[in-house]
């Protein structure tokens, strides 16, 4: 935006485009703090300042059009949903430390296939604006045997249109304002009014999105977070990190903020990488400089040098990202993101970096409920499973602000107390890997699992995620996330 003219015009502008978008459920409400123009020489935009929790305060955005510190106003939005997961919103700091075996576990995940899944083994999105009021609400009954039921007591509203990506994974991630609760299913299937599930979890709208009673994914973080969104696809600017499954992921390792594994090594890589890592594309590289990127693949990969991406789940291809399914929509296909298992061929895959743990040592790991410990991570040597509850969540003050800016997702709104994780569950339909067998350009993530779950020692969004693939790793339970090889 160019400075001149009126400046008040200029903050009106800025003020009615965003309330238009408020209004159309397009963006989280935003409050407006002015500026005092005689402060700015020249145009500048606004440079978002570090505000209390890890979030941060900005102007312009993927949602809200891109306002000017001066003259006018600087636009603060707020985290759409899970505002105490400073892991999602946060990103990653300018000296962040890397992983000792970074060069190692980097080169191993550079190889190999790398996608986005949009169709088949996407996951649909419902947020609490595409819930209608007179939406009937049933309880989700789950098939598996795993242990106590994790969706008990919690009555579900499902939208008349909700579309289940019709792969075999069929995740759905509900976010209900009304019962401040996100329901995260696996294998859904509609039922009658309602639907059913092979299993799932659920977790406080306004909590840090890691599932500690049942799960949606092998590393116990939620379905509904770290989605690519077709929206944000749309606008160009993903505000937080990506989650993608892999087959090196490293077994009986769990770092923060997965709360457990099922990593199994299905590619027998030397040098595996743990669920609950975070990688990072080189933040030098310059992205737009790169020929032959489309607008799709450059929106993700700036998404990763600003936000990186956790290990989530074990799956058939080497990184594969889960994105919403959004079948009514042309955002994909408008960023050159066509096809349901899009190829992300030009991102520099061997610029990747590994992150000595969540926030590149910058700050404390956070609690897990009933938690005393402060490492980073657990090993082989505590086998024990995390039974701890999801604990009520007492409204505090919301987070001021996010970095970059929130999209197209309402704001959150007391937690749902969920039974203990139960460790050494049967294996999910499907078939043993076969060694040998190529890898399909499928990949979804690898089932919730239920083998033996490794208790995490840590202390403790837009809008818009199956037979493991061949391995010569020891055959382990499918979880939450697996493709039919076909």
């Amino acid at each position: 935006m160019s400075r001149g003219g009126d400046p008040m015009g200029l903050t009106v502008l800025a003020a009615a485009t965003a309330a238009a978008l408020v209004t159309a459920g397009l963006t989280p409400a935003v409050t407006t703090t002015p500026v005092d123009p005689s402060a700015c020489p020249t145009p500048t935009a606004v440079t978002a300042p570090a505000c209390a929790g890890g979030s941060s305060a900005g102007a312009g955005s993927a949602t809200v059009p891109g306002a000017v510190a001066c003259p006018g106003t600087a636009i603060v939005t707020k985290r759409p949903f899970f505002q105490k997961a400073d892991w999602l919103w946060d990103p990653i700091p300018d000296g962040a430390k890397l992983d000792p075996q970074s060069s190692a576990m980097a080169k191993e995940l550079s190889s190999g296939d790398h996608i986005l899944n949009t169709g088949d083994f996407g996951v649909a999105l419902v947020d609490p604006d595409d819930i209608p009021a007179d939406a009937p609400r049933s309880a989700v009954p789950v098939s598996e045997n795993w242990g106590p039921d994790p969706l008990a007591g919690i009555e579900v509203p499902i939208p008349p249109d909700l579309k289940i990506p019709p792969g075999s994974d069929g995740h759905v991630a509900i976010a209900d304002e009304k019962t401040n609760t996100v329901v995260n299913l696996w294998v859904t299937k509609k039922s009658g009014n309602g639907l059913r599930a092979n299993w799932g979890a659920a977790v406080p709208l306004d909590g840090d999105g890691r599932e500690h009673n049942g799960s949606s994914t092998g590393a116990g973080i939620a379905r509904y977070a770290s989605v690519v969104r077709a929206e944000e696809i749309a606008d160009g600017h993903i505000p937080h990190a990506l989650f993608f499954s892999t087959n090196v992921v490293k077994p009986k390792e769990v770092r923060y903020p997965a709360t457990k594994t099922d990593g199994s090594n299905m590619d027998g890589a030397g040098s595996p990488i743990p669920e609950g890592a975070r990688v990072q594309l080189d933040p030098s590289v310059d992205v737009d400089a790169i020929s032959g990127m489309s607008p799709g693949e450059k929106t993700i990969a700036k998404a990763l040098q600003e936000y990186g991406a956790y290990v989530g789940d074990n799956g058939g291809a080497r990184m594969a990202f889960i994105a919403e399914y959004a079948p009514d929509s042309d955002a994909y296909e408008n960023a050159g993101l066509s096809g349901d298992y899009v190829g992300l061929k030009s991102i520099p895959w061997d610029k990747l970096r590994v992150l000595s743990d969540w926030s590149g040592g910058t700050q404390p790991t956070p609690a897990d409920p009933g938690s005393s410990s402060s490492s980073s991570s657990s090993s082989s040597d505590e086998e024990s499973a995390d039974t701890e509850q999801v604990p009520p969540t007492t409204p505090s003050a919301p987070a001021d602000c996010v970095p970059g800016s929130g999209t197209a997702v309402v704001p959150g709104a007391p937690v749902v107390p969920g039974a203990p994780a139960v460790p050494g569950a049967p294996a999910v339909p499907g078939s043993p890997a076969v060694p040998g067998a190529p890898v399909v350009p499928q990949t979804a993530e690898a089932v919730p699992q239920a083998p033996p779950v490794v208790s995490q020692t840590v202390p403790v969004m837009p809008q818009a995620v199956v037979v493991v693939p061949p391995t010569t790793a020891p055959v382990v339970p499918a979880s939450p996330g697996d493709v039919p090889v076909g």
